[in-house]
C-alpha cells in the first residue's frame, strides 16, 4: 500500500504511521475508498461511494439492478473493454516515454486488410529495427484507413533513422515518422490519437493495440480516507493541478468520482525510465 508514498522524493525524510494504509476488514477483504493509479507525474484518483471488497460482487447485495440482455452485454463489453485499452495505453505512454520520442505510421501500399497477415508483418519490421538498432521500445494501434487498409500508428523510441531506410526496413509502403515536439501530456495525446478504431468491428475479438516487452506498467493502490488525505499533503494534489473530473455510477461500486491530477504540467522536464 505504500508503493506511491515510498516512491515519492518529498516522503523520503517522513514517517508515515502504519494506520493511514491500514484498509483490510476482520476478514482481510476490504481495501478502500480510494484508488489510485500513478503514471509519471499524473495521479489518478477514484473515489468509491461503497468501498472496493477483492473477491466478492457487493452489487448482488443492492436492489434495483436488473440483468441487461446479452446484446446489450455484448455492447457494453466492447465499450468497456475499449475504456480500459485507452486508459492503459495512456498511462503506459507517460511511464516510458517523453515528447523526444517519435510517433510513426506504417502504412500498405497494397489494400491488406487481413489483421493476422498485418500484425505478423508489423511484427517483423520491429525485430528488423531491433536487430539494426538494439532493443526498440514501443505501443502501436491499429487503425484502418477509409479504402479499409490498415496501418499502424506507433510511439517509438527510435534513434535518428533516415526515412528511405525506415521504408526500405518496412518493406510494405509508406512511412511517416515526427517528433512529438510540445506535447506535454504524452499518454492522453497518444490514446485520443491511437485507439481511434478500439471499437471496429474489425477489430471484434482481437488485440487493438500492442507493445514491446519490458515496459513499466502502473499497478492501483488503495487508500482509507485517512491514508489518502496523507497522499494528497505530500504528494501535492490540490485543486490548481486538477485537469479533469468526471463521475459516473457502477453497479458494484455505486457513484464513482474521477479526478486527475498532473502535478508537473512541463512534461518536457520529466524524464525518461530509470
Amino acid at each position: 500500500m505504500q508503493k506511491i508514498l515510498k516512491n515519492s522524493s518529498i516522503v523520503k525524510s517522513k514517517k508515515l504511521h502504519s494506520s493511514y494504509l491500514d484498509c483490510t476488514d476482520t476478514y482481510g477483504r476490504y481495501i478502500g475508498k480510494y484508488k489510485v493509479i500513478k503514471s509519471g507525474p499524473v495521479y489518478e484518483v477514484y473515489e468509491f461511494q461503497y468501498p472496493v471488497r477483492l473477491g466478492i460482487d457487493t452489487s448482488k447485495y443492492r436492489t434495483g439492478i436488473k440483468k441487461k440482455p446479452q446484446n446489450k452485454r455484448r455492447k457494453e463489453y466492447r465499450r468497456k473493454r475499449s475504456t480500459r485499452a485507452r486508459n492503459l495505453v495512456k498511462r503506459v505512454a507517460r511511464m516510458n516515454f517523453t515528447p523526444k520520442d517519435k510517433f510513426l505510421t506504417c502504412t500498405f501500399a497494397e489494400n491488406v486488410t487481413d489483421v493476422p497477415y498485418a500484425n505478423n508483418e508489423f511484427r517483423k519490421f520491429i525485430k528488423r529495427l531491433n536487430r539494426r538498432y538494439g532493443p526498440i521500445s514501443y505501443i502501436t494501434a491499429i487503425q484502418f484507413q477509409k479504402r479499409g487498409a490498415i496501418h499502424y500508428h506507433s510511439l517509438i523510441n527510435l534513434p535518428y533513422v533516415e526515412k528511405k531506410e525506415l521504408q526500405e526496413i518496412w518493406g510494405n509502403g509508406i512511412i511517416h515518422i515526427t517528433k512529438l515536439d510540445n506535447v506535454d501530456n504524452v499518454g492522453a495525446y497518444i490514446s485520443r490519437y491511437m485507439l481511434r478504431d478500439a471499437l471496429d468491428e474489425r477489430l471484434s475479438g482481437k488485440k487493438c493495440y500492442f507493445t514491446s516487452k519490458g515496459l513499466k506498467r502502473p499497478e492501483p493502490e488503495y487508500f482509507n480516507a485517512e491514508g489518502y488525505q496523507e497522499l494528497s499533503k505530500v504528494a501535492g494534489l490540490d485543486p490548481s493541478k486538477v485537469v479533469f473530473k468526471n463521475s459516473y455510477t457502477s453497479d458494484r461500486n455505486g457513484e464513482v468520482k474521477y479526478t486527475e491530477y498532473n502535478v508537473v504540467r512541463d512534461f518536457n522536464s520529466y524524464g525518461k525510465k530509470s
